[in-house]
């Protein structure tokens, strides 16, 4: 079971999380892939293996990157490592281990793909000051002012507008 997580979801943002097996042959579960949204960011990939399954199957669980540039998209890849065993009872045993990239154990139930979201957009607030006629040396003073506190701000926020640059 994993989650996706992120900063700030993106509008309509959807990621696809992959299952793959590394070993030939290896038996696989119906479902191997799961695209995920903000209102369903959970998978979940459930395996099920008869006695003529008896061994060891290594799996690969990533998530494929997507094309918008305001996300970064999780390159982490979990390696999950599924040993088959008969102990003579009516149940397989079934030992699932799990690790990163970097060889790092990580619970089953905590494979989550994090992202982050930063989207950037720019606008420009101009004018130019009219007179029907300049006085000599005339100048007057704009300053742009947040009405909403914590608003960003650009670097020049005031001007000095006159005859020759009005």
């Amino acid at each position: 079971l994993g989650t996706k997580k992120m900063n700030v979801w993106a509008k309509d943002a959807e990621f696809d999380v992959t299952l793959e097996a590394v070993t030939d042959g290896a038996p696989m579960p119906t479902v191997t892939s799961a695209k995920l949204t903000e209102n369903e960011p959970d998978f979940e990939f459930d395996f099920s293996y008869t006695q003529d399954q008896i061994g060891t199957y290594v799996y690969q669980v990533t998530e494929t990157a997507g094309e918008n540039s305001a996300i970064t998209y999780d390159p982490t890849v979990y390696t999950v490592t599924v040993v088959v065993g008969n102990s003579g009872t009516a149940v397989l045993d079934v030992d699932c281990t799990v690790t990163d990239q970097d060889g790092n154990p990580v619970n089953a139930a905590d494979l989550d793909f994090e992202n982050t979201y930063t989207a950037k957009g720019e606008t420009k607030v101009e004018g130019t000051k009219k007179m029907n006629v300049w006085a000599k040396d005339a100048e007057f003073d704009v300053t742009l002012e947040a009405v909403t506190p914590g608003a960003p701000m650009p670097d020049i926020t005031s001007a000095k507008l006159t005859e020759s640059k009005p």
